[in-house]
């Protein structure tokens, strides 16, 4: 028999006293917490992978992939970043949208962030999704707004720095000019390798990058193929709509004022 144990406010409020008194106590150490999470980041090509989240914006010649921080790369910072209290759960289930929220607290610093994701269970045609659909659509949900809290309560700057160690381990390019193009290419078509073993065309994936040959992807590219790597095995994207040139992915206002964000961040 599984017996639900409900803590009362009481409780809650004096578990929060001990863990506040702690965070006082135990103070975080920024420069070792910034060295903890560049090493588990950089653990090994897979993890460095995991960090690195594409996301499209808009159609046409008017989109923009915007490639930052995962979900992954977010609980690594926090558990670096420690004497933090997170939580997510389901706000709502209206029939056609899912509404997820996220909480995440600094009790060292006594600042705590909420962000809401809002994300749609109805096909194009508009039909439901299954049950079991609708269970992925909230936990990617849930995965989106906790990322989107922990990235605003952690610095930018903190977590900026170990998305960069992240994204040069995981593609392993650097040299002089001459070296890095070969390696480029070589990334860029060990990439697509994989890409074409889920049943994406080789021909699909130049065409949404708009090259001819491997010859033309840059070190940003690989990075970028990375990411949408990321989302297909966060099962956030489907493999049939990965490389889509009119991607109809839509986020919440929220999520797409902080997505430009970071682009304008990466831009300057």
């Amino acid at each position: 028999m599984l017996e639900i144990i409900q803590k009362n406010p009481d409780e809650i409020r004096a578990e929060l006293d001990v863990q506040i008194t702690t965070a006082k106590a135990y103070p975080r150490n920024v420069g070792n917490s910034l060295n903890e999470a560049i090493s588990m980041a950089t653990l090994n090509k897979d993890t460095a992978a995991s960090c690195i989240y594409s996301l499209k914006r808009g159609k046409g010649s008017d989109s923009k992939e915007i490639t930052g921080e995962s979900i992954r790369l977010a609980e690594i910072l926090l558990s670096a970043w420690g004497n933090t209290h997170v939580a997510s759960r389901i706000v709502e289930n209206d029939g056609s949208t899912i509404t997820t929220e996220a909480v995440a607290w600094d009790l060292e610093k006594n600042v705590k962030v909420c962000k809401q994701v809002k994300r749609s269970i109805k096909t194009k045609e508009g039909r439901t999704f299954s049950a079991d659909m609708q269970v992925v659509t909230a936990n990617a949900g849930q995965s989106i707004a906790l990322r989107n809290a922990i990235l605003s309560l952690i610095p930018r700057a903190y977590a900026k720095e170990v998305f960069h160690h992240a994204v040069n381990f995981s593609t392993g390019i650097s040299g002089n000019e001459e070296n890095i193009k070969e390696k480029i290419k070589s990334k860029a078509a060990t990439l697509i390798s994989k890409f074409e073993e889920m049943g994406i065309s080789h021909k699909k994936i130049l065409n949404y990058f708009g090259y001819t040959s491997e010859n033309d992807f840059t070190r940003e590219d690989c990075a970028e193929m990375i990411g949408i790597g990321t989302r297909i095995k966060d099962k956030d994207l489907l493999i049939e709509k990965a490389f889509e040139l009119d991607d109809e992915y839509s986020e919440s206002k929220e999520q797409s004022e902080m997505l430009n964000k970071k682009l304008e961040d990466t831009e300057s």
